[in-house]
């Protein structure tokens, strides 16, 4: 049980600012096969994620440095740039977006959306857990993320929620890309390493 608590906590402490990343793409994205793509990437994205911190955890014991594991956010950055400079390219219906393109496109943004925060607190802790432990985490993982998305399908049904994503939509994804992005790059540190690199 306790296992499955800190899994649990781990799970929505490295999450919570992806469940944003999650509102969008179903608001946006409506159809039951574009839906079924997008809760399906998010497993192929934590997938990829818990898999790399098993690796780093069992072989090597420890993470890469956190300050190159923030360069992922140069990913979330460049998708926010260009949703705020071209808004207009996402006038195109959603709904002609295939169910294949939105499983890659979605399983890229979340490996790098969230890598750099999730590898860097999954790696220890997986290490830290017997062999029995690691099934209970990884089960508590997998269902945690079908609670994320049953939570973001939930509250974009919201009438406020709806009407404000609606109207601001791609302004507010392009936003959180941005925010994203400048977040995983100054909290790993990257900016300020590199900043050092150039003034020495």
């Amino acid at each position: 049980m306790a296992t499955a608590i800190t899994s649990i906590l781990t799970f929505i402490s490295t999450g919570m600012d992806y469940l944003m990343v999650l509102l969008i793409l179903f608001h946006r994205y409506r159809t039951p096969r574009q839906r079924l793509a997008i809760i399906c990437a998010d497993y192929a994205g934590t997938g990829i994620l818990v898999g790399l911190a098993l690796v780093a955890a069992l072989i090597l014991r420890r993470a890469p440095d956190q300050w190159l594991l923030g360069f992922l956010g140069l990913v979330p950055l460049a998708i926010g740039c260009h949703l705020l400079t071209h808004q207009e390219s996402m006038a195109t219906p959603a709904n002609r977006v295939s169910a294949n393109h939105l499983f890659l496109t979605v399983t890229f943004i979340t490996v790098a959306s969230c890598g750099a925060d999730n590898l860097g607190v999954y790696i220890p802790y997986f290490a830290t857990r017997t062999s029995p432990e690691l099934v209970i985490v990884l089960v508590t993982f997998a269902v945690m993320v079908a609670v994320f998305c049953l939570l973001a399908t939930i509250i974009t049904h919201l009438p406020a929620v709806r009407a404000l994503l609606d109207r601001y939509g791609t302004l507010l994804a392009g936003v959180i890309y941005l925010g994203l992005g400048i977040l995983i790059l100054g909290k790993n540190g990257t900016a300020l390493h590199l900043w050092h690199l150039i003034h020495h």
